[in-house]
């Protein structure tokens, strides 16, 4: 018989169904760009107004060093970082960089306004056995030390803004035409002079009545300390009796000025810096430069540093925008100092004294209403010594003023322990003030 049939095939069993990819995450939002860092000697300044009661304010960049905790000085007062950014609620503004306050602002500022970050703490000051002791640090008797390599920004800017070394602000509108001492020491001296103006800000709305700085007038006494007087390997105490010689001999006179209103329409000139170097007249314009001993100028596209020792100063020309009456450029000054030259000089001036202190010198300041017209008057009153016209001098390269250090002697605590070279263990500190 026949064998029996085989069983039938079960059904095929159903093709599963297709696997549906996994839905892809959304996109990502983009990252805000993030916030730049102020280069080189930018400074921090408002990006927009911002009224009394905010407490997030918009800078175009951050300072280095400027975080939570931080202390900036706008309009003279002083206010508490909270963080860098805005709160989350609050849209980013992708041209600007937040900075958030711990208390708000007590006043309306004005897009434009600088922004300055306090200088931290100088270092205590070492113990010493004398007005001077070498190798312990210097001090001046107000608790100020050199410090060991700390520096600072001060400056004075546009229709004049002063900041001071180690914080604080004040406004100084000066005498038409007249000419103030700015920078006193040893051997160097600037005196700059104020002149009115008429101009427009805030788009028109306000019309100022104010001043700006238009003219720089260095004197330097210059010349090299004579060999024989010279300590050993040029640096270190010089020698009993020497330091009054190396201040009086082989010296010769430099008068260098800046003048503002040498500058063209394009913000430059062949001959807006100009001269004496121990008689010798002389006269120097874009990217140009001159030596006269130990001093060296450097004249740029509009603008010029002046270098002697350890002090740097620096003059810049600009225009004077929304102008209505008066000078069509300005200028804006800075003073730098480097290792001990702050504590060897104790500079005087309206803006030199700030080196000699530690503290921060608030001063008067101008209110600027956000419309109608407005006349400044601010003189610094509070954060220099004495008043504005114990400052005034004669001519151009007058050094006499009631506070005038140019006749002294460096390290003038104590006469014979004047320091030659920069290598002395004294502490090293550096400082920068600009108009």
């Amino acid at each position: 018989s026949s064998p029996p049939p085989p069983p039938p095939s079960p059904p095929p069993s159903p093709s599963p169904a297709p696997a549906v990819p996994p839905e892809p995450p959304p996109p990502l939002p983009p990252s805000p760009p993030s916030a730049p860092t102020c280069s080189g000697e930018a400074d921090m300044t408002l990006t927009e107004d911002a009224s009394a009661g905010d407490v997030v304010i918009y800078v175009q960049c951050y300072a280095a060093g400027l975080g939570p905790g931080s202390i900036i000085y706008v309009e003279g007062v002083a206010y508490e970082v909270l963080r860098l950014g805005a709160p989350s609620r609050q849209q980013r503004r992708h041209d600007s960089s937040a900075i958030t306050l711990v208390t708000p602002l007590t006043a309306n500022v004005v897009s434009g306004t600088s922004v300055v970050v306090a200088a931290p703490p100088p270092s205590p000051p070492p113990p010493r056995a004398g007005p001077f002791s070498a190798g312990t640090g210097f001090s001046t008797g107000t608790g100020f030390s050199t410090g060991t390599g700390f520096s600072t920004r001060t400056e004075v800017k546009k229709d004049p803004h002063l900041h001071f070394a180690h914080g604080g602000t004040a406004d100084f509108r000066g005498r038409p035409g007249q000419l103030y001492s700015f920078f006193s020491a040893p051997d160097l001296a600037l005196n700059v002079k104020t002149e009115e103006a008429v101009f427009r800000l805030r788009k028109g709305r306000l019309l100022v009545n104010g001043s700006f700085l238009t003219e720089a007038h260095l004197v330097a006494r210059v010349g090299t300390c004579p060999e024989e007087l010279r300590p050993k390997g040029g640096i270190g105490p010089l020698p009993a009796g020497a330091a009054r010689k190396c201040v009086g001999e082989k010296r010769k006179w430099a008068n260098i000025s800046f003048w503002a209103n040498r500058l063209n329409e394009h913000n430059t000139g062949w001959n807006f810096v100009n001269g004496t170097c121990g008689g010798h007249e002389f006269h120097i314009g874009i990217d140009s430069t001159k030596t006269c001993e130990e001093l060296h100028v450097h004249a740029l596209f509009s603008s010029a540093t002046f270098t002697l020792r350890n002090w740097t100063v620096t003059v810049r020309g600009n225009h004077v925008y929304e102008l209505v009456s008066g000078p069509s450029h300005r200028i804006d000054v800075s003073f730098d100092a480097k290792d001990q030259a702050a504590a060897r000089d104790l500079p005087h001036g309206i803006v030199g004294q700030s080196f000699s202190s530690p503290l921060p010198r608030i001063g008067k300041k101008d209110r600027y209403p956000w419309s109608g017209t407005f006349t400044t008057a601010a003189m610094a009153e509070g954060a220099i010594d004495g008043e504005a016209a114990l400052y005034e001098v004669a001519s151009a390269y007058s050094t006499a003023f009631a506070f005038s250090r140019f006749e002294a002697h460096p390290w003038s605590n104590s006469p014979e322990g004047a320091v030659w070279g920069g290598s002395a263990d004294l502490g090293a500190a550096a400082s920068t003030v600009e108009v």
